[in-house]
């Protein structure tokens, strides 16, 4: 139990740097005058590439850690 806890939590981490380095990513877009790309399916298949990948990184640290 303890290792689904830690393989969560450093991996909510390196979700959280992703979100920050594509943050940094969109104020530099902004500054060289790129415009923004909004589409609602490029939206959806983001979030469920993300989840999956998400959940694949859990699974591989959780096995990580017991091994």
């Amino acid at each position: 139990m303890t290792n689904l806890f830690k393989s969560i939590l450093h991996n909510i981490g390196v979700v959280i740097v992703g979100f920050a380095l594509d943050w940094v990513g969109t104020i530099i877009d902004s500054l060289l005058g790129f415009s923004t790309f909004a589409s609602l399916p490029a939206k959806w298949v983001g979030s469920l590439v993300m989840a999956l990948g998400f959940l694949l990184r859990v699974w591989a640290t959780v096995h990580f850690y017991s091994h």
